[in-house]
């Protein structure tokens, strides 16, 4: 037989977030609009650097086939190895 389950009490969580949700809601217009403008200033790097990242993948797949035998910017014609930007891992090409 299986032994019942015991659930973590989250009735604290579920106040604090109906509190917030209350709190959001008094707020004017012009309140909440700031908030907003605030967040985008705030994600504007993450976004900038999403866009960076997908050029980067338009560009690579926008190669001819005769270039990837090519080394990529950055990479070490003696080791053959690089870091690749948008995946954050280390590549060894085969010779």
């Amino acid at each position: 037989m299986s032994t019942p389950q015991h659930y973590v009490d989250i009735t604290d969580i579920l106040a604090q977030k109906a509190r917030g949700r209350q709190e959001r809601a008094s707020l004017s217009f012009a309140e909440k609009l700031a908030i907003v403008d605030k967040l985008r200033r705030d994600i504007a790097p993450i976004i900038r650097a999403r866009q960076a990242r997908a050029w980067v993948i338009e560009q690579r797949a926008r190669r001819p086939a005769s270039a990837i035998d090519e080394l990529p910017l950055g990479a070490s014609s003696s080791k053959r190895t690089w870091r690749l930007p948008l995946v954050g891992r280390w590549l060894k090409k085969a010779i």
